[in-house]
């Protein structure tokens, strides 16, 4: 099944401010894309949202140094447990 008749079998995954016609268009112009460009696409995107997220930190702890920073982002990552096992120091921030 292509996915111009996914979308139209699945009319729920359609953004409800987007019409049909242009879903399908937009779908067809990723769809005509390379596998690397789709994948350099999805690494920017990643770029982003960690700058968001270290962006986010800083904002709630203007006193955090970079490596503060970096443990707060780990916590919120990967949670606790993991990240107080593999950097205890972790404990001594918050996400």
């Amino acid at each position: 099944m292509s996915t111009l008749e996914c979308v139209s079998a699945n009319p729920a995954a359609i953004p409800p401010d987007t019409s049909v016609e242009v879903w399908k268009r937009q779908m067809a112009a990723i769809a005509r894309r390379t596998v690397a460009e789709r994948l350099d696409e999805w690494a920017q995107l990643n770029r982003g949202v960690d700058r968001m997220a270290e962006q986010a930190v800083r904002r709630r702890h203007p006193d955090y140094d970079d490596r503060q920073v970096f443990l707060a982002l780990v916590r919120q990552r990967y949670g606790d447990e993991v990240a107080l096992e593999v950097w205890p120091d972790a404990a001594a921030v918050r996400p």
